[in-house]
């Protein structure tokens, strides 16, 4: 499949759960949740990427340490017609050297329009750099987070 979209899983009622699949049957699980909807959240580092009055909160956190992550800006420039798939330009806004289980991160951030604005990257235990655009997906139950594979 040339597209590797990313399972969402409603937890417990309001808690979306996004699970990052991987290539060669490895994976890192990394949720990412709105901040509001993590009950006793402490012990994270933060990073603003927005002070809109439309900004929220989102919170990204693994059970595996992933390393060299990253939270990015995205700027869609094209479209991959054989992989069925938008090409963006990346700009790097912020990154600390792993993400660990324990220590989330929460980002303050913005999305804009329906095209991912926002993306987050890491290295992998295989050691492969894997890229995620985050963006929200309105269905009939609400807004949820999702992540695509760029």
């Amino acid at each position: 499949m040339n597209r590797r979209f990313i399972a969402l899983t409603a937890l417990m009622g309001s808690m979306a759960a996004i699970v990052l699949a991987l290539c060669g049957g490895a994976f890192a699980e990394v949720r990412a949740r709105p901040a509001d909807e993590v009950p006793g959240l402490s012990d994270y580092d933060e990073f603003v990427a927005s002070d809109s009055e439309f900004r929220t909160r989102v919170v990204f956190s693994t059970d595996r340490a992933v390393k060299d992550f990253k939270f990015l800006s995205l700027m869609m420039e094209d479209w991959d017609e054989k992989n069925s798939r938008p090409i963006f330009a990346v700009e790097e806004l912020y990154s600390q050297a792993e993400l660990t289980p324990g220590r989330p991160l929460v980002v303050t951030l913005v999305f804009i329009g329906s095209l991912p604005n926002n993306g987050i990257s890491y290295v992998d235990e295989g050691g492969t750099t894997r890229r995620f655009a985050v963006a929200t997906n309105e269905s009939d139950e609400g807004d949820h987070l999702m992540l695509s594979e760029f």
